[in-house]
């Protein structure tokens, strides 16, 4: 049966790539049996904080990330093999082929194959801070003994539209690593990962920072949780909650992949009824 774990991840400077792969590899133990485990949107920074005693600015934290981004993914590929997990990586800035700077995510498979997925629209903050460029399109994909996953890097997840072309295309698991600073953030991207469950009919995964790292500009602070959603619906949690960290406590959520309710039993069909949805409002007289 497919087990799933979402990451509460707490990033830090560490001091060697040693300890770094260590770090990983004992999370990855308390991840139990789970096939799939996801880490949160610029989890990935630590590959660039390597070393650092003081606060970076954000074009080194960038550079030293883009720098980093391949051994990052070799050392994750590497657990994936040796832990026998499929791995959604936490993001980081690196280098496009044609050398723009993007937040990229590694997916990794236990028998040595990778994807890579990009964030689509960037927050404000990003577009205002960095030198990061938005990517085009989004992919879906079909790893073994997984239902068809899609992505949707944290602001992503808050556009209804994305969550629908990735239920389209077949996803029933849609993964949403966040990293938000402040209370408000971490809500309104909870509050978009539970509306893409209910309106995707889907299984979504959030996955967020958490704790303090002042050596970093990009997650000095950050706010949040994880945890697994579905709709409330027939056979599934009456909260929606399958399973949830506490706020700003390190850890995993963890659970089984549910089995979703048939369009028979369906109380309701979100998804199904989407086109019925006016796309146009008319202003009306009082007579």
């Amino acid at each position: 049966m497919t087990k799933l774990a979402a990451a509460a991840y707490p990033i830090e400077a560490l001091t060697t790539w040693d300890a770094l792969v260590a770090k990983l590899g004992a999370w990855l133990d308390q991840s139990e049996d789970a096939n799939f485990v996801v880490f949160p949107e610029y989890a990935g920074l630590e590959a660039g904080l390597i070393g650092a005693t003081s606060a970076l600015t954000v074009a080194d934290e960038t550079q030293r990330c883009a720098d980093s981004a391949d051994q990052y993914w070799r050392a994750l590929s590497d657990l994936s093999q040796a832990q026998d997990k499929i791995i959604l990586s936490g993001s980081l800035p690196a280098r496009a082929a044609d050398g723009a700077l993007v937040n990229r995510a590694g997916l990794f498979l236990p028998d040595g194959r990778s994807a890579f997925t990009d964030k689509t629209i960037l927050t404000p903050w990003e577009r205002r801070e960095t030198e990061l460029r938005g990517a085009p399109y989004r992919h879906v994909y079909d790893a073994p003994g997984l239902p068809r996953v899609g992505v949707m890097a944290c602001y992503d997840g808050e556009f209804p539209l994305h969550g629908r072309a990735l239920k389209q295309a077949g996803a029933a698991i849609l993964t949403m690593p966040s990293a938000t600073d402040g209370m408000r953030g971490h809500t309104r991207v909870q509050l978009g990962a539970r509306a893409r469950a209910l309106g995707c009919n889907a299984l979504v995964m959030l996955s967020q920072i958490v704790g303090t790292c002042p050596q970093s500009s990009f997650a000095d602070v950050s706010t949040g949780c994880a945890g697994l959603y579905t709709p409330p619906d027939e056979g599934l949690p009456d909260t929606g909650i399958l399973a949830e960290t506490a706020l700003n406590e390190p850890g995993w959520a963890i659970a089984h992949m549910p089995t979703f309710p048939d369009a028979v039993s369906r109380q309701i069909n979100i998804s199904a009824h989407w086109d019925e949805q006016s796309t146009q409002a008319q202003i009306a007289a009082f007579k």
